[in-house]
């Protein structure tokens, strides 16, 4: 996690203290995203019960928690079933590392902040019905009902 934030602090830095232009504000801030989702593929991945049930019934069962979304084509063709998603959204995620006092600030939002979850599409639909998109509060996955598997 070191590289990415160290990558986040030093374009969250620029943002705060660099004349730029309105694009290049923009792409630090779109890299500052990427940097998110990288990172949380370096996070074990958890996963709904309904996630979980369904990886199992595949014509070949995948174990959800090995998965990160670079595997997903593999047993998903077309990403259709299952979504990786972030509890903590990464724009949440986004602005407490641009309000990070210093590169452990970040590092330390990066290791116990990001939680990423597989989920169904359908649980996905839900989450978005409810409109938790960009914004979710922790009782989203309840109110959507959606369960955590707490597995191996």
């Amino acid at each position: 996690m070191v590289p990415f934030a160290a990558a986040i602090f030093a374009k969250a830095e620029a943002l705060r203290n660099l004349e730029l232009k309105a694009a290049h504000r923009s792409r630090l801030s779109e890299s500052i995203s990427e940097d998110i989702k990288k990172a949380s593929n370096l996070h074990p991945h958890r996963m709904s019960v309904a996630a979980h049930t369904k990886a199992l019934e595949l014509e070949k069962p995948v174990n959800l928690a090995e998965m990160t979304w670079h595997d997903q084509e593999k047993f998903d063709q077309g990403r259709e079933v299952f979504i990786v998603e972030h509890r903590a959204t990464v724009s949440f995620l986004k602005r407490r590392c641009l309000a990070a006092a210093d590169h452990d600030a970040v590092l330390e939002v990066l290791e116990k902040e990001i939680d990423v979850v597989w989920i169904l599409r359908e649980e996905d639909d839900e989450l978005t019905r409810l409109k938790y998109v960009s914004k979710r509060p922790p009782t989203a996955y309840d109110e959507a009902k959606i369960e955590l598997w707490e597995g191996d």
